[in-house]
């Protein structure tokens, strides 16, 4: 899952890569399931929507990160959970070499 995390003025503050059903506290999920067996859930949303969104959305980063020129990155982060993972199928491989 990615979770974004949003400022309480209402700006783009970063987003946080972890396991699916972990808890980030103060961020939103943003992957939703669209289909199932092959099966698309609903209706695809029109072109005209999801181009407000995007503009809608664009316009929530931090200008910093909006620039052309010397901007600044986004912030991405691995979730604790996550974190525990890699860390777990790391010494899960390096004990099998052994």
């Amino acid at each position: 899952q990615v979770w974004r995390r949003i400022n309480p003025d209402g700006e783009l503050a970063g987003d946080v890569i972890g396991r699916a059903g972990e808890d980030v506290p103060d961020a939103e999920p943003l992957l939703e399931c669209v289909m199932s067996a092959g099966r698309r859930l609903g209706a695809p949303a029109p072109l005209a929507v999801l181009r407000d969104r995007c503009l809608t959305e664009r316009a929530r980063l931090p200008p910093a990160v909006r620039r052309i020129r010397d901007f600044d990155d986004y912030p991405v982060t691995i979730s604790p959970g996550l974190e525990r993972l890699q860390e777990d199928t790391r010494r899960a491989v390096m004990g099998a070499r052994e």
